[in-house]
């Protein structure tokens, strides 16, 4: 989904929430043909709706295949991200391969409040 054109956007001006991103390559290109077949991140803080996002190398920047409601340690394969990141259904990814960039979301609560948050692990199977 274009988070610019979603209709249920948040306010990233006053309360972006928090969007932690990484890349699988250093040179940020598509993962290629040594991509992993599931990914598990570990956190630990705030509570709240949390997202773990995928980014195709090509699309446009705003554009992100998602599993929605993450839970913090749990394993998922590329057919659990959906384009649709805001309601469930549309296309699926069939591998990571093409993949440049992940991140862990916290879905803005529309109140600006300070917390904590701890990354722990990023486990590839």
């Amino acid at each position: 989904v274009d988070l610019e054109d979603h209709p249920r956007r948040c306010d990233w001006d006053t309360n972006w929430g928090v969007h932690m991103e990484w890349h699988p390559r250093a040179d940020r290109k598509a993962w290629g043909g040594h991509a992993a077949s599931k990914i598990a991140i570990e956190f630990h803080g705030k509570s709240g709706i949390y997202q773990l996002v995928a980014h195709r190398h090509g699309d446009p920047e705003g554009r992100w295949y998602c599993v929605q409601d993450y839970q913090s340690g749990r394993t998922v394969t590329p057919s659990q991200f959906s384009s649709s990141c805001l309601s469930h259904g549309g296309s699926t990814l069939s591998d990571f391969a093409d993949i440049d960039q992940f991140a862990l979301q916290i879905v803005s609560q529309e109140t600006p409040v300070g917390f904590g948050l701890c990354l722990s692990a990023i486990t590839l199977y």
